[in-house]
């Protein structure tokens, strides 16, 4: 299966498979960040990504995705661990994600990550940048991504929404919409996880934010 997402994402997301455009044809959206963005209140517990929508570059199959990311802040080290489970196939792939957090514009919700594929156990498989971009979040409850980056010679890029529980609030929906009608996208127009009957890999998310990368220390 072609890397497609990690926002997770999971992500970071969804951080999925794709095939994608290339040469000239390769470029990430420029959407506007929240600011300011507090970087110790969203990087903490747990996000569901509900909603998702590749960008027009990234070419994907009819695959479901479900993602769940857990995130954690130590020293100077931002940690991200994305578990993808497409309920088409009934496989999972896993992604870790580093960044500093004294490299991180605490004004400015955009940032570079280093994106790691690994296996069930941690051993790293790929890695890449990716930039992730938040349009609006209120920390506790939603918040609105914008991931894109080059994957093995391929654009990958994917606007989701993620949800502190596994189903949005519908209090918060207004703000959603909000966010998403300012990149001239509808919520309803997304996939949504609602009937995708997804599964979240709880034990293999927890082992591999517990374990030490060099990439945490770097």
């Amino acid at each position: 299966m072609k890397t497609c997402m990690t926002l997770i994402l999971a992500t970071a997301t969804l951080y999925l498979s794709s095939a994608a455009k290339s040469g000239a044809d390769k470029r990430c959206d420029n959407p506007e960040p929240m600011t300011p963005f507090d970087v110790d209140k969203f990087f903490k517990d747990a996000w569901y990504i509900t909603h998702y929508k590749f960008g027009a570059d990234t070419g994907s199959n009819n695959d479901k995705y479900c993602t769940k990311i857990l995130q954690k802040i130590e020293n100077d080290n931002i940690k991200e661990v994305f578990s993808i489970d497409n309920t088409t196939t009934e496989a999972y792939s896993y992604y870790l994600s580093f960044s500093k957090k004294s490299s991180f514009d605490t004004t400015y919700g955009k940032y570079t990550a280093k994106h790691i594929q690994v296996d069930k156990v941690g051993k790293e498989l790929e890695e890449h940048s990716i930039t992730v971009t938040y349009l609006d979040t209120d920390y506790d409850s939603y918040s609105v991504v914008y991931v894109c980056g080059e994957i093995m010679e391929n654009l990958f890029s994917l606007y989701a929404v993620q949800s502190r529980s596994q189903t949005l609030n519908q209090d918060v929906e207004t703000k959603v919409k909000s966010a998403l009608n300012g990149v001239n996208l509808k919520l309803d127009k997304l996939s949504s996880i609602k009937d995708f009957g997804c599964k979240y890999d709880d034990s293999t998310l927890n082992a591999l934010l517990s374990k030490s990368f060099t990439h945490e220390t770097k």
